[in-house]
C-alpha cells in the first residue's frame, strides 16, 4: 500500500462518507483495519481484500458489526 502525501490526506479527509451497511454485510466478516492516519481522524479498512477509506472513530464500529452479522 502507498501512503499519500499530507496534500493527498486532507483532500480525502474532505470527502470521505459513511459506507453503506450492505458493503460491510457483503464481506463475510473479512474486516480489518490496515491503516491509522490519526492526524486526519482517517484509517483504511480492508473489505475482504477491497481497500476503502473511514474515519477513524467509526472504523472499529465496522469491524465489530461485521463480526457480529457474521
Amino acid at each position: 500500500m502507498l501512503f499519500p502525501s499530507e496534500t493527498e490526506l486532507e483532500a480525502i479527509a474532505a470527502r470521505v462518507a459513511p459506507l453503506d451497511a450492505h458493503l460491510v454485510e457483503a464481506c463475510d466478516g473479512d474486516v480489518s483495519i490496515v491503516a491509522i492516519f490519526p492526524k486526519w481522524e482517517l484509517a483504511v479498512l480492508d473489505l475482504g481484500g477491497f481497500h476503502c477509506w473511514v474515519r477513524l472513530p467509526e472504523a472499529d464500529s465496522y469491524v465489530e458489526g461485521a463480526r457480529r452479522l457474521h
